[in-house]
């Protein structure tokens, strides 16, 4: 059985984001028949929060002072040693690295060299930061890869309805929530309608009359879907809103949210910083939110997030020591990942069609393809990892390819790989000849069909048409 270890912050002063993150990951290590092991902080709250989110995972706990020099000790012995943790240093993971079969980092900022084999970013703006001067590692970046509990992703494939009133709002500012904030906030909810049920997840010994009081739980997913309105921090939480689609107004309580808050704003969403907050401003934003505002930000999250990060980050570490690459044939459940990969800059860049296709018209184009007898879609799979995808759209005896790898798949040499399979499929399913149309600017893809055997025939307008003979 193979062996993971996460080393992972966690403690009354770090908070418990970092913790949370690497226990839902872990889940999906255990789906895959990994033994997991957390390496953390011996402190108070994070025993009682170990204890109550998993009995499976095997807990070390040192302090702060000797953690580090344990986690050298104990890293040779694992198959993957997986770091969520901001008080590890680049020199630290350097030499952590030597002793190391595979290692994995979060990394939120792209602040800090790191000589490890991937990263991992599920932030919504990850897509936007620049890893080039920091690492030669694989870059998993962008809310696909976001580590929300999968059971969020249930939530997600449910439709959510979107009320015309605001009937219910759920609060939660998360481990650095204050008992100051918490109170303009639900005092803002009341000065705009008495009438609004509200409920509180919070860890204040305080209590707040007729308002509920969410208990402890594992996650807080049906909470949050089934309100009509939540005010969130801007953490791992608004990941979690996101998913679901129920619409939100975002609190940034701690500095490391900001480039979060950032994002949100950018999207549309409203978001504060602690320090503005009154009660005043809270009913303000709420009076904005009608019905078809809340209906476009619902939509806007669930595009976003789809709760499935856990699955590809799990998948993709597992491929990256196996590579092991095959195709199937594609299904609704790639609906989302085929949309991201179309809409990604540089497969745009690189298409014929370089519009933004919007996640309706995808779907609609998508659920017709595969009722298509004459198009065939498969997903390039390296071992359980969704790598790219491949397309034959049929005319007679001929076929016209297409290919998109995953960016965070490319330059693997998976391209090759696949579409060497995709000739051998062809071949079985009757097509003597194979196509493809390349703009004369992809370079990339006009040396892997050269080399692939595929000749020039015409060209038109900046579009090579190459072909091959089966």
């Amino acid at each position: 059985m193979k062996r993971v270890l996460f080393r992972s912050d966690g403690s009354v002063k770090h908070g418990l984001g970092h913790l949370s993150r690497s226990l839902n990951l872990a889940e999906g290590f255990f789906s895959l028949g990994y033994k997991v092991d957390i390496l953390t902080f011996d402190d108070e709250a994070t025993k009682d929060f170990l204890n109550k989110k998993s009995k499976k995972v095997v807990k070390h706990l040192f302090s702060k002072k000797y953690i580090d020099e344990k986690l050298l000790e104990m890293a040779n012995k694992y198959d993957l040693v997986f770091l969520d943790s901001y008080t590890i240093s680049s020199k630290q993971i350097e030499k952590l690295h030597k002793f190391s079969k595979t290692l994995v980092a979060v990394d939120d900022h792209a602040s800090k060299p790191l000589d490890v084999d991937i990263v991992v970013n599920g932030n919504i703006y990850a897509s936007d930061l620049d890893y080039a001067d920091l690492t030669q590692a694989h870059i998993l970046s962008g809310p696909r890869f976001s580590l929300i509990n999968p059971i969020y992703n249930k939530f997600h494939m449910v439709q959510k309805e979107i009320s015309k009133k605001i009937k219910k709002s759920f609060v939660i500012l998360g481990s650095a929530e204050e008992e100051e904030i918490l109170d303009k906030v639900i005092e803002g909810i009341k000065k705009f309608s008495k009438e609004i049920k509200i409920s509180v997840s919070t860890k204040l010994n305080k209590r707040y009359g007729d308002l509920e009081i969410v208990p402890f739980r594992e996650t807080l997913a049906q909470d949050i879907f089934e309100s009509d309105l939540v005010v969130s921090a801007s953490g791992v939480t608004a990941s979690e809103v996101l998913s679901v689609g129920t619409p939100g107004i975002f609190i940034i309580t701690v500095d490391n949210q900001l480039l979060v808050g950032e994002k949100l704003k950018e999207l549309g969403f409203d978001v504060l910083k602690r320090m503005e907050i009154t009660p005043q401003k809270i009913s303000n934003l709420i009076n904005t939110l009608n019905v078809e505002k809340r209906q476009k930000l619902s939509k806007v999250g669930k595009e976003l997030v789809d709760g499935l990060g856990v699955q590809r980050v799990a998948s993709y570490i597992t491929s990256f020591q196996e590579n092991n690459v095959y195709l199937r044939s594609a299904d609704k459940s790639d609906l989302y990942d085929l949309w991201v990969w179309r809409n990604d800059r540089v497969t745009r860049d690189s298409s014929i069609n370089q519009d933004w296709v919007s996640f309706d018209d995808h779907a609609s184009w998508f659920k017709s393809s595969l009722k298509n007898k004459e198009r065939y879609i498969y997903i390039i799979m390296r071992d359980l990892a969704k790598a790219g995808m491949l397309r034959l759209d049929k005319e007679k005896q001929k076929a016209e390819i297409s290919v998109n790898i995953a960016p965070e798949f490319r330059g693997h040499g998976i391209a090759k790989k696949s579409l060497i399979q995709m000739e051998n499929k062809s071949a079985s399913l009757g097509f003597r000849l194979l196509t493809a149309k390349i703009k004369a600017s992809n370079l990339a893809s006009l040396k892997l069909f050269k080399n692939l055997g595929y000749k020039e025939v015409s060209s038109k307008e900046g579009v090579l048409l190459y072909q091959k003979k089966l």
